[in-house]
């Protein structure tokens, strides 16, 4: 993860630095996705006393130690996927207005295809090696620990906290980027799904980069049938993963048509 998790709390003088609204906004977003905090509050970022009755209800909801702080450990129940599937991800803040906002999101993503392609290309690592990038690296390739800290060779994880890491990751860094993709929000599910494991490999600022000019007019211009050809432009050829990349597009490919 790229951004340290703080420790949040009611009435901490901190609250009104911007690092810290930036996290408070981000802890009321979960804490309407978990049902525990009206949708009115989905944007605040403010700890208010309807957040510190929200997160006491869903520490308690949780099996947590119920003292209204946001720790590590509530902000790794914060982002486990509550009564939902763990791939379905739900946008529930954007059509706040002057009246509040509705609960209903407007649209679901549920990314289950392309996140099981994630994984079975990543493969499920729990202990900390080194990738080809020189980063060390564990889970489903997860660079950062859930405050922000880089692994350290001979760290070990559970495969919880490595699904807990990829659902983050795919929140916080990968799905805000896509969003801005054009018809995103035409496309099915199989086609963001296809997407979203193409981004995981080749990062999430592909749309657009001098690299990816190809693949960006398909989406852009929504030559949407066009779009398997060009993913099989990106495997890096003469290189020595090329095969497992020509046939990690191959799949992504055919998730991007197949039906829903």
């Amino acid at each position: 993860m790229k951004m340290r998790r703080l420790t949040l709390r009611f009435n901490d003088t901190r609250n009104t630095e911007e690092k810290y609204k930036k996290q408070i906004a981000t802890l009321n977003q979960r804490l309407v996705w978990w049902g525990v905090l009206d949708a009115q509050y989905a944007k605040d970022t403010n700890f208010s006393n309807k957040t510190l009755e929200a997160v006491c209800s869903f520490q308690e909801k949780r099996g947590l130690t119920i003292d209204g702080v946001v720790g590590n450990n509530t902000w790794t129940e914060l982002f486990k996927p509550a009564e939902k599937t763990p791939e379905e991800v739900v946008e529930i803040y954007d059509q706040c207005g002057e009246n509040g906002c509705s609960i209903e999101p407007r649209e679901h993503e549920k990314l289950d295809a392309g996140i099981a392609l994630i994984k079975q290309w990543e493969g499920l690592r729990l202990s900390v090696y080194i990738c080809p990038a020189g980063v060390p690296t564990i889970g489903y390739g997860a660079t950062r620990t859930l405050d922000g800290k880089p692994w350290v060779v001979g760290q070990k994880i559970t495969k919880q906290l490595a699904e807990d890491l990829l659902y983050i990751q795919i929140a916080e860094d990968f799905l805000p980027k896509l969003r801005q993709i054009p018809f995103w929000w035409e496309m099915n599910n199989n086609q963001r799904g296809a997407l979203l494991s193409f981004a995981y490999n080749l990062g999430a600022n592909f749309y657009g980069g001098n690299n990816f000019k190809t693949i960006t007019n398909c989406l852009k211009n929504k030559a949407w049938s066009s779009v398997p050809k060009a993913l099989m432009l990106y495997v890096n050829p003469g290189s020595a993963f090329e095969k497992g990349l020509r046939s990690r597009r191959q799949q992504e490919g055919q998730l991007w048509s197949k039906p829903v």
